[in-house]
């Protein structure tokens, strides 16, 4: 069953306010990691093995899709080909 999202309820600029206090606070959190940190491999609660890089990674892929629910998107940065940094 498909359930309407509230998210999408939600005032854009009261969101995006909402999404950069996490940002924030997510911020200072990974601050303090270690480098050799970033790799170490944990359990989810469904089985699956996950690293901290990529549990990162999931949180601001969602954060993105939470931000679209209210009409904000990003265009990915233009690129030479170089790597980035």
């Amino acid at each position: 069953t498909v359930r309407p999202d509230p998210r999408a309820q939600l005032d854009p600029e009261e969101l995006a306010g909402q999404c950069a206090a996490s940002l924030a606070e997510l911020a200072a959190l990974l601050d303090g990691i270690a480098v050799d940190q970033w790799n170490r491999r944990a359990r989810r609660g469904d089985g699956w093995i996950v690293t901290l890089a990529g549990l990162v990674n999931y949180y601001l892929h969602d954060l993105i899709h939470h931000l679209g629910d209210v009409g904000i998107t990003f265009e990915a940065p233009e690129s030479d080909g170089s790597p980035q940094r």
